[in-house]
């Protein structure tokens, strides 16, 4: 199933599947395996956006990927993660972001 989330950020580590739980349909959604995971800036976005795992600490000196800054408003690429082999869920991601109405992180995940 595809699902997609827009995830507002706070300026301090969130962990996904405890920032999205208002958005999921069950409980238990943000702790289902995933097969792909697409990281996204909104066209909105002025600041660097981290990811990584949790319950790592990820700071803007320390963390697995970032976002850049969308151009113009048009969003960046996003980061896309595919795992074949690996089983890995909402509640193992984390992301850093500044606390600004503006700072929005697209997800979209296939399970």
């Amino acid at each position: 199933m595809v699902r997609h989330y827009a995830l507002l950020l706070t300026g301090a580590q969130q962990n996904l599947a405890v920032a999205l739980a208002a958005q999921f349909s069950s409980a238990d959604e943000g702790k289902k395996p995933i097969r792909f995971l697409s990281l996204q800036a909104k066209g909105t976005a002025t600041a660097l956006m981290y990811y990584g795992g949790w319950p790592q600490l990820v700071s803007s000196t320390v963390y697995g990927g970032r976002i850049e800054i969308p151009a113009a408003t048009v969003p960046a690429a996003p980061t896309m993660f595919e795992f074949t082999d690996t089983v890995t869920s909402l509640d193992q991601w984390s992301v850093l972001g500044t606390n600004a109405s503006t700072e929005v992180l697209m997800i979209c995940v296939i399970d």
